[in-house]
């Protein structure tokens, strides 16, 4: 009896989260499609940076991951997706057919076009981004290292390189951290400032050279690690008989579903919720990796697709260094900041990794 081959293609917060929902059902055949060996736990990466740490603490190999699940597994990279053939081709120029695809294959970094930032500024957003940061900054201290962006990821590497070296966070919006309430940005800018950090609002880039920066009305600043923060594209893959919105991404409905049979989850996946564009994060990937293998899992089972992807928010936390955070819990957006945001940022943390080693009993860290 055939039994009906789903691909996943990306091995994330999304991608393992459908493996979790998946995995164990005598009616499906898995097939993860990864470029990378391990699963990265990105959210943590910029841990990565403190004096002591390792990238390595940050990641779970996927061979310990889905030992004895059932799992089968393809180092390799979806680079295009025909939807009408039920088949895509991977990196390697190999092609897999699909009786049910999910994409959630992450994002690739989005570089705006200001001459010099590519061929000067270090990315950061996947394990080899941090490594090649962190080997940059091997056996140095006091370097100026600038930060473009001053998000969450900008913001929670920031504060951690701010005990070895001098920062300073250069962001176009008027305040740091736009993502949470006035309040608590104001609370970060000061817990940023105490740490020795300098913050540039309101400031526009329009050049970058070599250990310099231009920006508009004619001010400067110098560095010598320069990093780059600012946002995320669509993932590299080519799409055949889906329709994409103006930035790249493939338009999904309610269901996360693009075409027949292929869906969408994490990055890739646009959520809307009463028509306003839902914020990416690892909390939101996982959730959609989840719903839309019991989507999958549905339509085998009786054709029907069950109720319209809904998220439910837990909150929102930023570290700004190894003791104190800010943010909101629960769907109210109760604020918290200083120690309690940090510790439940850790306690974040940890929860996921409990809820891998209770879907995947053989996962380990490879200290």
């Amino acid at each position: 009896m055939h039994k009906p081959r789903i691909v996943v293609a990306g091995g994330g917060y999304a991608g393992l989260a459908a493996i979790r929902v998946l995995h164990g059902r005598d009616e499906v055949d898995i097939l993860l499609v990864d470029p990378s060996p391990v699963h990265q736990l990105i959210p943590e990466l910029p841990t990565a940076l403190r004096e002591g740490g390792s990238v390595r603490e940050h990641t779970l190999p996927f061979d310990d991951l889905l030992k004895d699940t059932g799992v089968r597994r393809r180092e390799d990279a979806v680079r295009r997706v025909q939807s009408a053939e039920k088949r895509v081709v991977l990196d390697s120029g190999d092609e897999i057919a699909f009786d049910w695809l999910i994409v959630c294959a992450g994002s690739t970094t989005r570089w705006p076009p200001i001459p010099g930032l590519r061929e000067h500024a270090y990315p950061f957003r996947t394990a080899l981004d941090a490594q090649a940061l962190r080997d940059r900054l091997a056996g140095h201290h006091d370097l100026m290292v600038v930060v473009l962006g001053g998000g969450l990821t900008g913001v929670e590497l920031a504060g951690e390189l701010a005990t070895q070296h001098h920062v300073r966070i250069v962001e176009i919006a008027s305040r740091i951290l736009p993502e949470v309430g006035p309040g608590l940005a104001r609370y970060a800018d000061r817990v940023m400032r105490q740490k020795g950090v300098a913050i540039s609002p309101s400031a526009k880039v329009r050049r970058v050279e070599t250990n310099r920066l231009l920006m508009d009305g004619g001010d400067a600043a110098s560095y010598d690690v320069l990093v780059w923060t600012g946002g995320i594209a669509p993932p590299d893959v080519a799409w055949a008989g889906v329709e994409l919105d103006d930035h790249g991404y493939p338009v999904a409905d309610e269901w996360g579903m693009v075409a027949s049979s292929v869906f969408v989850a994490g990055d890739t996946y646009i959520v809307r919720r009463r028509g306003e564009v839902v914020p990416q994060s690892a909390q939101l990937a996982e959730e959609a990796g989840a719903f839309v293998a019991r989507t999958i899992l549905a339509r085998i089972k009786d054709g029907q697709a069950g109720p319209p992807f809904d998220p439910h928010f837990k909150g929102l936390l930023v570290a700004l260094d190894s003791h104190r955070g800010v943010g909101w819990v629960m769907r109210k957006g109760l604020a918290v900041k200083g120690y309690s945001a940090r510790a439940l940022k850790g306690l974040v943390f940890s929860q996921y990794r409990y809820r891998l080693g209770a879907s995947f009993p053989d996962a380990t860290t490879d200290d």
